[in-house]
């Protein structure tokens, strides 16, 4: 008994130094880990918070990667690294309607919890794989590397946003466009357009489907019911600016889309979502759940076919023998869209810029420069 009493206190001292050391592992941050089903868990209901923007966080992360890589840059409304007349990405006339970019800080804060090593670069990758997992029901998982892996970059600049494919950018245009900018192919182009099955769209973008120039690309009766859903004002102002060049997304022309029209209303970019446009088009929804509304699925593929979607650009998917065969893989297969949109997303996550400039250290601010970094 009495040597019993003898190593009770050492007994004691032990169990405490292996609590404290184990409290002190949970507090801690980790640094330079994974992505972690717990961090997951955050972003998700971040994300699942406000699933309204969710597709705006998959249009965040192709517009931040496609311009020099995953960097964040996107992000940025303070730099000392602007354009010329002091415009960052934000203000390049492609990247209008620009959604859930305060979403990106939060779910950084969050994650600084996990893991201090969190960039603002890797909070879009994460917000972007996050929402395409909740809007695709569960379907679509991919991989993504850990915090600290997309550096946040230091450079943003109106005229680099030039190299987004623009939305009547012609098919050879956009697999030149693929290749030379994301070193993706014309898998991945067909695969990603997807993407457009969600999400609402400017009128500025797609004015030119409305004139006697598109009447062979598009759906009369769908661009008839379309138009019911915009001020008539509206849209004659747009296609009168279209037709007099002035719609233009290339930042080199100096022409802001937005700003040159009276007004610029949105509407859904798929005819699955508009029941009235479904309904007088003659929509086919053979294969397609009508519900719930915004479901990232291959219902892209099934309006595409019917010349029903709103982007010239997604149009001209059908003008490719190749493109066209798998669009209507695809609208029979959804299972095989989910797995080659993954792949693509995946492709996408780890677009990087070897010359680019970076932050020393994550920024505190998703949308400035560190100061130290001036």
């Amino acid at each position: 008994m009495a040597k019993r009493n003898e190593k009770g206190p050492l007994s004691v001292l032990l169990a405490l130094a292996i609590a404290v050391v184990l409290l002190a592992a949970q507090v801690k941050p980790a640094v330079g880990g994974g992505y972690t089903d717990p961090m997951q868990a955050e972003v998700r209901k971040i994300v699942g918070g406000r699933l309204y923007d969710a597709p705006g966080l998959i249009r965040l992360l192709f517009h931040d990667c496609w311009v020099q890589g995953c960097d964040g840059s996107v992000l940025l409304t303070e730099t000392p690294y602007k354009s010329k007349d002091g415009k960052t990405e934000q203000d390049g006339p492609a990247n209008i309607g620009l959604r859930g970019l305060d979403m990106i800080q939060a779910i950084k804060d969050k994650l600084y919890a996990h893991d201090n090593a969190v960039t603002c670069a890797d909070a879009v990758v994460y917000a972007a794989r996050e929402a395409t997992y909740l809007l695709s029901n569960k379907q679509i998982i991919y991989d993504v590397a850990g915090p600290g892996s997309h550096r946040d970059g230091l450079v943003s600049s109106a005229d680099k946003t030039n190299v987004l494919p623009g939305p009547t950018s012609g098919y050879d245009d956009l697999v030149k466009n693929f290749h030379d900018n994301g070193g993706l192919d014309h898998e991945d182009l067909v695969a990603l357009s997807g993407a457009h099955g969600v999400g609402k769209a400017h009128l500025s973008t797609f004015a030119d489907r409305f004139g006697p120039a598109a009447d062979d690309e598009i759906n009369h009766a769908y661009r008839d019911a379309l138009k019911k859903r915009i001020p008539k004002e509206a849209s004659d102002d747009a296609l009168a600016l279209h037709n007099l060049g002035l719609l233009s997304f290339n930042p080199a022309a100096k022409n802001d889309a937005a700003g040159k029209l009276k007004s610029n209303p949105t509407v859904e970019n798929n005819v699955r979502d508009m029941d009235d446009v479904r309904s007088e088009s003659g929509y086919d929804a053979t294969g397609v759940s009508l519900a719930p509304k915004g479901a990232l699925d291959n219902s892209y593929y099934t309006a595409n076919l019917q010349n029903m979607v709103l982007f010239k650009s997604d149009w001209a998917l059908t003008t490719n023998h190749t493109a066209k065969a798998k669009m209507v893989d695809y609208k029979k297969d959804a299972k095989a869209w989910y797995a080659r949109f993954g792949k693509a997303m995946e492709k996408l996550s780890k677009l990087k810029d070897n010359n680019a400039r970076y932050e020393n250290e994550p920024r505190t601010n998703c949308s400035a420069t560190n100061k130290k970094s001036y």
